[in-house]
């Protein structure tokens, strides 16, 4: 007979191995963080602005500087555009520089608190400095939004894996699993 404190431990380790398992059987799933797309081929985003489409074609082409150049023109004439500061912040995350990324989704959501856009890039700037439990925090602010936001459950189980939950975590990547086969069921 197994003493408790051995199945206890037990259960954390089939915890830890039903988690990885759900990742590996759900490889679709990518980082998460909302960025541009990288492809040379890509369609432009329909979520994005008409003034912002530039930008994301030189961000496609790997002209960051010119890219950020572009927001910062466009953010002088709009500077109450939450997705200019959005762009900036997502710039600055991919560029490393964590405190003007930072600085920038800091500024988006004081124009939009509720946007879950810029809390699930300022939680991918949390988890690039290794702030756990900021990230977690905004994942879940992200999710108290917008329950099905696939980004955030996806982030949030990240997180959670990281911080050594991973039955917490399953229920996330499991929502994100589950959202895309919504999707893809109303599409036929």
């Amino acid at each position: 007979m197994l003493h408790p404190s051995r199945l206890a431990g037990s259960s954390s380790k089939w915890s830890g191995i039903l988690a990885l398992a759900v990742i590996l059987l759900f490889p679709t799933v990518a980082p998460a963080q909302q960025s541009v797309p990288a492809k040379k081929n890509a369609q432009p985003s329909s979520k994005i602005q008409p003034q912002y489409r530039e930008v994301e074609e030189l961000l496609r082409q790997g002209l960051i500087e010119q890219a950020k150049e572009k927001v910062q023109e466009e953010l002088s004439r709009n500077p109450s555009s939450v997705e200019g500061y959005n762009l900036l912040g997502i710039i600055y995350s991919d560029q490393k520089d964590y405190a003007n990324a930072f600085e920038a989704f800091q500024r988006a959501l004081q124009l939009d608190p509720n946007s879950t856009r810029t809390r699930n890039n300022l939680g991918n700037v949390y988890v690039a400095q290794e702030k756990l439990g900021r990230a977690e925090k905004e994942f879940r602010e992200v999710l108290r939004l917008d329950p099905g936001n696939r980004d955030g459950n996806y982030n949030l189980g990240l997180v959670l894996m990281a911080k050594g939950a991973p039955s917490e975590s399953i229920t996330h990547f499991l929502r994100v699993r589950l959202e895309r086969g919504k999707r893809a069921f109303r599409r036929k």
